[in-house]
């Protein structure tokens, strides 16, 4: 991705993150939208498909009415997270540039990868909120495995604490973010099991399983995020979060 734009801003645990600088030009309203994409080693037979759900992800988003309130950032986490790309308008991203981001190797900093997304989307709202535009988040951290190599996030309780806070405080978000964690090839009913545990521990607002991870199973996925981007869009000021978490489903 070109981030030659982009400047980068540290969050409180260490993370960085790339994004646009604020300007006039924003609409009064942002949604700030984090992907948030397993690729550990276990993802490599499906990698190329993930890459077309980043594609049809962001098509569809650049096609809806709210295009211009939605920022995009996608990251991949294994050992440790990095960043695709950081914040940006969806206009702004060539999705054929998703092709070959995908490298799989090594395990699943899970609790990392959520931290990171929160951080983020709290800092950039934040500077958001105190220039008076309206903003909030829409998080999707899709997983095909368990928590199993976290440096920054130890505990499913610091997430825990986070997540109930930032619910709280009106200076972080105009309204809720949406929290939502997708496994993906869940044909292990331990790992289902355990992800769910794992998302109801740490406060995330909905767990979805989808058995495998098929071309045509990641391109639900992706009208998944992209309708849920949409809603969230169209509620940037509204405090029901309901509103969008009755349409997250597959």
């Amino acid at each position: 991705m070109d981030e030659k734009n982009l400047v980068s801003t540290t969050t409180m645990s260490g993370f960085q993150f790339g994004h646009v600088p604020i300007t006039d030009a924003f609409d009064n309203e942002q949604m700030i939208g984090m992907i948030a994409l397993d690729t550990s080693g276990s993802v490599g037979s499906f990698a190329s498909d993930i890459e077309r759900m980043l594609i049809d992800i962001t098509k569809m988003n650049k096609k809806l009415p709210t295009k211009n309130k939605i920022m995009q950032r996608v990251t991949r986490f294994s050992d440790y997270v990095t960043e695709v790309h950081g914040l940006q308008p969806v206009d702004q991203i060539d999705e054929n540039n998703y092709v070959g981001t995908i490298k799989c190797r090594g395990m699943t900093a899970l609790r990392d990868a959520i931290l990171d997304t929160l951080e983020a989307s709290e800092t950039f709202c934040r500077q958001l909120i105190d220039q008076d535009y309206d903003a909030t988040a829409c998080i999707f951290i899709v997983t095909d495995g368990e928590e199993n190599n976290s440096v920054k996030c130890k505990k499913n309780s610091i997430l825990k604490a986070k997540i109930d806070a930032l619910k709280k405080d009106e200076k972080a978000y105009t309204s809720a973010p949406i929290i939502v964690m997708i496994g993906v090839n869940m044909q292990d009913i331990n790992t289902k099991t355990n992800l769910e545990i794992f998302a109801k521990e740490c406060g995330i607002d909905k767990f979805i399983s989808v058995e495998d991870a098929s071309p045509s199973s990641l391109g639900k996925i992706a009208g998944l995020i992209s309708q849920s981007f949409s809603s969230k869009s169209q509620t940037v000021t509204s405090q029901n979060t309901q509103q969008v978490l009755s349409q997250v489903t597959i």
